[in-house]
């Protein structure tokens, strides 16, 4: 009889402890998680966390054509702007890069496009503009925007230079520079 009373009790605990909910506990930060063939599942948690504390600062770089050797024909004059945070995209919304011819010339006969023969004291004239392209060529001034990305844009631009009186310069080698400014403007 008192195992009756046993058997009987055991099987109503069983029944009450199936029937109540089991509490799942969820797994703390850092935790093993452990199987085998008695355990065949387990749990482990990463927590994640990010804190960001100043705003990315796009950069923009931009190279322009380091060495040009002028002739009878027209040269490119190449500009490439990057961003540098970002290689896949332009200039941010409202803003754009740009590109002006800052100063041309060469030393003492500055603010003319203008190359130098210091030995024979000669002076060839040139002109740069957008395009062989264009029915009507249009020369840049000094001051002039030359290239410029705007929102979403990059890559490379390109521009012709060309000697105006090739003819009738004199033998010689002739040196000069353009200088440019380059700067992230407002999109008016």
């Amino acid at each position: 009889m008192k195992k009756g009373k046993v058997s009987a009790i055991a099987g109503i605990l069983v029944l009450a402890l199936a029937a109540a909910p089991v509490p799942v506990l969820a797994a703390a930060p850092g935790d093993t998680a452990s199987v085998s063939t008695d355990a065949s599942t387990g749990e482990a948690r990463t927590n994640l966390t990010l804190e960001k504390t100043e705003e990315v600062t796009p950069v923009y770089t931009v190279a322009v054509t380091a060495n040009v050797s002028l002739s009878r024909d027209p040269q490119d004059l190449s500009f490439t702007m990057t961003n540098v945070s970002s290689p896949d995209s332009g200039a941010p919304m409202d803003k754009k890069v740009t590109v002006k011819i800052a100063n041309a010339g060469y030393s003492g006969g500055l603010g003319k496009f203008a190359v130098w023969d210091s030995t024979n004291l000669n002076e060839a004239s040139y002109e740069i503009y957008e395009s062989d392209a264009s029915a009507t060529i249009t020369p840049y001034a000094i001051g002039d925007e030359i290239a410029c990305w705007d929102y979403g844009n990059h890559g490379t631009m390109t521009r012709r230079i060309r000697v105006l009186n090739y003819d009738s310069v004199k033998p010689g080698t002739y040196s000069g520079h353009i200088d440019y400014a380059i700067s992230l403007d407002n999109v008016s």
